[in-house]
């Protein structure tokens, strides 16, 4: 008989647990709601986490503010 923990499908579901508790620590960007991994760049504004990506977008799409 194979012990509980020696179960392939046992030891699948420890290891996916404890990726998705060490994904669940990752910070996400506030716009995209992408988790963002070590290594990636980010920008923090008002204690909001946003990826270089989004910060790209809105940069590319400035405009003036006009009475009409």
């Amino acid at each position: 008989m194979i012990v509980d923990c020696y179960e392939p499908y046992v030891q699948e579901e420890r290891r996916q647990k404890e990726l998705d508790d060490l994904a669940a620590m990752l910070p996400v960007c506030v716009l995209c709601n992408q988790r963002l991994y070590p290594g990636a760049r980010v920008h923090i504004a008002r204690c909001q986490v946003i990826c270089s990506h989004c910060l790209e977008e809105l940069m590319e799409n400035e405009d003036i503010v006009e009475l009409e």
